[in-house]
């Protein structure tokens, strides 16, 4: 009888390996809605929950016009995403959790800029 524990821990390893990391921030819903406007999304990171400031977007206020659109657009993006990526998270002068999102690839940022939803933006004090 052969012993199998090498081809066992081979496999083991590869498992644990090819095992996708957690991402350290999972979205979370407030009153329905993932993001309060374009640009601030609602989430929970490290066991808190705060709000996340998207990185190189800056969306209107939601009482401006545009404001819900982007609002719902991001929105809708984050609910009928795949695979979203958080890239470059730190925080800003006011304790907000930042980084750039990639939803399928694609920077949300560049996403809302492109519908003119949004400018470019990369200033957070």
């Amino acid at each position: 009888m052969k012993d199998t524990t090498p081809i066992i821990m081979i496999i083991l390893t590869l498992m644990i390996i090819s095992t996708p990391e957690k991402q350290p921030i999972q979205l979370r819903e407030y009153n329905n809605q993932i993001c309060y406007d374009g640009d601030t999304c609602y989430i929970t990171y490290k066991g808190k929950e705060e709000r996340l400031r998207i990185k190189g977007i800056d969306t209107p206020e939601i009482r401006e016009t545009n404001g819900y659109k982007a609002r719902e657009y991001t929105n809708k993006i984050l609910r009928e995403a795949t695979n979203i990526t958080y890239k470059n998270i730190e925080r800003d002068l006011y304790d907000r959790v930042l980084a750039e999102v990639y939803v399928n690839g694609v920077n949300i940022a560049d996403m809302l800029i492109e519908k003119n939803l949004g400018r470019k933006w990369i200033r957070y004090d």
